[in-house]
């Protein structure tokens, strides 16, 4: 079996397989439903949202098939991250979870006449993340091995720099400004309309509560994706826009600082503070150009940068003159 066709065995071909088999279940389920039938159920396990049954059956399989094709796209190209594989062995667990609660909570509705008499679906949440987990666990062990792709990375750049010669670079690390602009509307919609929405339906206090949640939403994402970075005599240090976090290599741990091209999907998963698996870790603000510090201790530090060849040849220098 070749390495693509495992890839879509797990991404596409098993979740689609179980999103099926749960359709078939609520379809079964259909003539001895009540109408409506419960959709949500509360924190204290009692059913509080209906609606018609086919809400499940759209969701399971809309939800499914679009998270499938996802990781058709995600998974395109050379070389195969980390980030790729969780993504992918995400696909079969939320199959399992989804059909479990979605065709599940249909399925024990059956023969009631009343869908406020449906029973907790705790049951089914945790059946479906046991056993959703136990196949992605499963489906990681069949997928291919990660690899870094290799073609993306150039050759360490250095300079030259003299004994005494002072020399620093700074630049500053965000997303484009498209990003920006998208980051920034969709944080100041959300917070717009749910705050308009609660102060007509709701007490002060809930929407005080909830103005200083989406501040403090605010604040984790500049610490996320607005940094400052520079290469000086003491090595390399990534600060957030907030001043914290903080990542700093020392020029005695570093063994060489390269070039590569970062696509934040493929490569870790998303934006931000990022795990790209084989001890690879990013602070991904946008896609291309990124500075790659490896590490003596095996690992390696990427920064998505402007400039990142002028930074990595300047470490370069300053790595080699304090190892003479």
């Amino acid at each position: 079996m070749t390495d693509r066709i495992r890839k879509l065995l797990i991404g596409v071909i098993v979740p689609i397989v179980i999103a099926l088999g749960g359709a078939a279940l609520i379809a079964a389920a259909l003539p001895d439903l009540p109408d409506p039938v419960a959709i949500h159920w509360g924190a204290s396990g009692e059913a509080d949202g209906f609606g018609p049954a086919a809400t499940n059956l759209v969701i399971l399989l809309v939800f499914i098939c679009a998270y499938s094709l996802f990781t058709v796209l995600i998974t395109r190209g050379e070389g195969f991250s980390a980030s790729q594989k969780v993504m992918l062995t995400t696909a079969p667990f939320l199959a399992v979870l989804l059909t479990a609660i979605l065709a599940g909570s249909l399925w024990m509705q059956r023969g009631l006449t009343d869908a406020t008499l449906a029973p907790s679906v705790l049951p089914l949440l945790l059946v479906g993340t046991v056993v959703g987990l136990g196949v992605a666990i499963g489906s990681w062990f069949l997928l291919p091995s990660t690899s870094v792709r290799a073609a993306e990375q150039s050759a360490a750049p250095s300079m030259q720099l003299g004994a005494t010669q002072r020399a620093v670079w700074m630049r500053r690390s965000a997303p484009t400004g498209t990003a920006q602009v998208f980051i920034i509307g969709t944080l100041a919609l959300v917070t717009t309309v749910t705050i308009v929405a609660l102060v007509l339906a709701a007490p002060p206090l809930l929407t005080a509560v909830y103005g200083g949640f989406m501040v403090l939403i605010a604040l984790v994402v500049a610490a996320s994706v607005y940094w400052r970075v520079q290469v000086t005599s003491q090595g390399f240090v990534a600060r957030s826009a907030l001043g914290i976090p903080r990542f700093a290599v020392p020029l005695a741990d570093i063994d060489e600082a390269t070039v590569i091209t970062v696509n934040p999907v493929r490569d870790f998963g998303g934006w931000g503070l990022r795990w790209g698996g084989l001890g690879r870790f990013g602070i991904v603000t946008r896609a291309g150009e990124a500075i790659e510090i490896r590490r003596t201790n095996g690992k390696h530090l990427i920064v998505t940068v402007d400039d990142a060849s002028q930074a990595a040849a300047l470490l370069n220098a300053l790595t080699t003159r304090a190892t003479v």
